[in-house]
């Protein structure tokens, strides 16, 4: 136990490793957690990757329409920390010498950019040629076709489009996402998201889509994976 325990510290850190482990409990435990942790961020990414290329690519089209394939570009129609993204993306193009279409500048764009067009900023309830920069609610039917109508309001989008990116940032960072307590109710909110954006493309998801099955086994399927290291008894958990 001592090597495999020097062996993990060593790879994850000691602060890394504590934040797996509860006071009194034994090295066995929180590496179980840790597996269980790696093993649910991995189940996350068929529904995250459903969601962001849906997302942007649902945006891009409705406000293609409305605006031109350079929407972007419009003067008044993004916040300035929105642009600021925008260029980021232009250069980071420019860098891998790769062609500044719309398509490419919109596939460089990270997934914050897209949860921040979906503010308050970008919603108006005043129809006119001023607030015509103003795309909500005006293109949700465009941008969300699928979305009940009822249900097609922005905070109801907004809200777990914001849950959502929070956790697909924690698993892009590899922090721990077991002990949360909206982890399923989140995941849960991506998979409606994604069949409002795109049905197909969530029917195609859910084919490959394990979240649910590694989620409702808990670590305790990892415990042997750990026994077989290291040869210790099974804790309870």
């Amino acid at each position: 136990m001592q090597k495999l325990q020097y062996c993990v510290y060593c790879g994850l850190s000691v602060e890394r490793f504590r934040r797996y482990s509860r006071d009194g409990e034994e090295f066995s435990t929180p590496l179980v957690r840790y597996l269980w942790n790696v093993r649910l961020s991995e189940a996350l990414y068929p529904t995250m990757n459903c969601v962001e290329i849906a997302m942007r690519n649902s945006v891009h089209r409705a406000f293609s329409a409305e605006y031109g394939p350079l929407w972007f570009d419009i003067p008044g129609l993004l916040e300035p920390n929105e642009i600021a993204l925008v260029d980021a993306a232009k250069v980071a193009l420019v860098k891998k010498r790769k062609p500044l279409t719309p398509e490419g500048i919109v596939a460089e764009l990270s997934f914050g950019f897209w949860t921040t067009l979906m503010s308050a900023k970008h919603h108006s309830h005043t129809p006119s040629v001023e607030e015509y920069l103003k795309p909500w609610p005006r293109l949700l039917k465009a941008t969300f076709p699928h979305v009940p109508k009822r249900e097609r309001t922005r905070t109801n989008i907004s809200a777990p489009l914001n849950r959502i990116r929070k956790l697909r940032n924690r698993v892009s960072h590899h922090e721990p996402i077991w002990h949360q307590d909206d982890l399923l109710s989140t995941y849960l909110e991506a998979r409606k998201l994604c069949e409002w954006l795109s049905p197909g493309m969530a029917d195609a998801i859910a084919t490959i889509d394990r979240f649910r099955e590694v989620y409702d086994m808990g670590s305790v399927a990892y415990q042997d994976a750990v026994k077989q290291l290291a040869g210790w008894k099974p804790p309870t958990i």
